[in-house]
């Protein structure tokens, strides 16, 4: 809280990147409030209709239509910043980045595949 009431905020506008550590080595990558994932395609198929039309109160069985089994290639203990890419092209008249229709930021990361 500033002088007089006031209060006083503070915006950065380029945040660090940090790597969380989950269990079993798993990572995920943050920038400020975001946390990115890999876009993976699927296929949905309604296995239960609840009420009203048919987009109304649906259950759905979800299965990957794209590959999906990677991992970070990345040491989460020391983030070396040339295998983290990112960019950003601000928002864009019509996009919607929560319904995958155009994302603002992307990050481009070296990747291994894992075994099935």
């Amino acid at each position: 809280v500033g002088s007089a009431g006031k209060q006083v905020f503070s915006v950065a506008f380029k945040p660090a990147t940090r790597l969380e550590v989950w269990d079993k080595g798993a990572v995920s990558v943050h920038r400020a409030a975001l946390m990115y994932s890999l876009p993976i395609l699927a296929n949905y198929t309604v296995y239960g209709h609840h009420f009203g039309t048919d987009a109304m109160s649906n259950d759905y069985f979800i299965q990957p239509s794209s590959p999906w089994r990677f991992a970070l290639d990345v040491n989460p203990n020391q983030i070396d910043p040339a295998l983290l890419l990112f960019s950003a092209k601000g928002y864009q008249p019509g996009a919607a980045p929560f319904n995958h229709s155009g994302w603002p930021t992307q990050v481009t990361a070296r990747l291994r595949m894992l075994p099935s």
